[in-house]
């Protein structure tokens, strides 16, 4: 019988919405399943969009160019507060990063966001 690790560290601390972003990548090297949550805060005028980048493991020294991950619907923004989960299942040896890209009129609002997964 196998046992499960758990881990979880959170990327952003009022991150501001108002332009885009991304987070500092993350090491997929034994994790199975991996969750990334987002806590959008002061939000009144901000339709934007967050994505997952991953990007493949060469070597050492090298890895693939990022490539958006294709998710079964885009997380985002409406005009308001909001509080997202993504969950990522098998995702391949490499590196994840979340992607935020602002919209609206004059963006606004701020957001945490945590990762979270259960390694093999």
């Amino acid at each position: 019988m196998s046992r499960s690790n758990f881990f979880s560290k959170k990327l952003e601390t009022a991150k501001t919405l108002a332009s885009n972003f991304s987070t500092d990548p993350i090491d997929i090297t034994t994790i199975d399943n991996l969750g990334v949550n987002v806590s959008a805060s002061s939000v009144t005028d901000n339709t934007g969009s967050f994505f997952i980048d991953h990007r493949i493991y060469k070597d050492a020294n090298n890895f693939s160019d990022w490539a958006e991950l294709t998710l079964s619907s885009t997380p985002q923004l409406a005009d308001a507060d909001a509080t997202l989960l993504i969950n990522l299942n098998q995702l391949p040896h490499g590196q994840m990063r979340l992607r935020f890209v602002a919209a609206g009129s004059t963006p606004d609002g701020v957001a945490d966001v945590w990762v979270s997964g259960k390694e093999i």
